[in-house]
């Protein structure tokens, strides 16, 4: 991986609104069954094996960075004599980057630990003991459906935060340092406020998808239509922060 030169990300032109479905088009039609079937695979494992909350960043990223290297193989021009197929182009991308990809996701993870005892730390300290007596474990979870469809809005959350899928990508494509990268993302994103709203979007849009389904009773039929919102969601966030990566960063 190149060394990161470090540049002022770019502000996009203002027709960026016109051009970039037409992009997502692109990408969606070239890498169509292996996106499919990794938001599929995601989705069933989520709900067959909902993953306890720190877990949940690992998980995600990784798969973040799956879709990525998909994304970057088929917006890639391809020599004419190779022919291999998008997934195969893909996973060869990111076995190159696996190395950035393990050490962003550590790093991330490292900090998500700490903030948590942090907090775990100061309930203990300044709550009252009724208070700090209740623990993430104490709250029941009614069926593993709901569980699962927990598991998907804190991935769409956590892809959601500016600045999280342009850092993975910085990290993966050029081996730049997880803070660097996480610094120079988030700046790109500010300074793009039109843009920016996409990705925030996507916390009023899965809290609204939550309360439906949760005022449904969060059944299993309410949860087919309500899975399948939060993954079209959740790959938009990644379809559309790949094209604002490339262009922004």
């Amino acid at each position: 991986m190149a060394v990161f030169d470090t540049e002022r990300p770019a502000v996009l032109d203002p027709d960026w609104g016109n051009r970039w479905p037409g992009q997502v088009k692109h990408l969606l039609k070239r890498a169509l069954w292996p996106l499919v079937g990794t938001l599929a695979c995601f989705l069933v494992l989520n709900v067959l094996l909902p993953q306890p909350l720190l877990l949940i960043v690992p998980v995600d990223l990784f798969t973040a960075g799956f879709v990525l290297s998909m994304l970057r193989a088929t917006d890639e021009k391809v020599d004419p004599d190779e022919r291999q197929p998008v997934l195969v182009r893909g996973l060869r991308l990111l076995g190159a980057a696996l190395p950035e990809l393990a050490r962003f996701t550590l790093e991330i993870f490292a900090f998500v630990v700490a903030v948590q005892v942090f907090l775990m730390i100061v309930a203990a300290l300044f709550s009252s003991p009724g208070v700090a007596s209740v623990s993430v474990r104490q709250i029941p979870v009614h069926g593993w459906i709901q569980a699962g469809f927990r598991t998907d809005i804190l991935d769409v959350i956590l892809l959601g935060t500016p600045g999280v899928i342009p850092a993975l990508y910085l990290a993966m494509r050029n081996g730049v340092g997880t803070w660097h990268a996480l610094v120079t993302a988030f700046r790109g994103t500010m300074e793009n406020p039109n843009a920016l709203r996409v990705f925030v979007s996507a916390l009023p849009f899965s809290i609204l998808v939550a309360v439906l389904f949760f005022s449904v009773g969060g059944g299993w039929m309410a949860s087919i239509p309500a899975q399948a919102f939060i993954g079209l969601a959740w790959m938009f966030l990644l379809v559309y922060g790949y094209i604002f990566s490339k262009e922004v960063l």
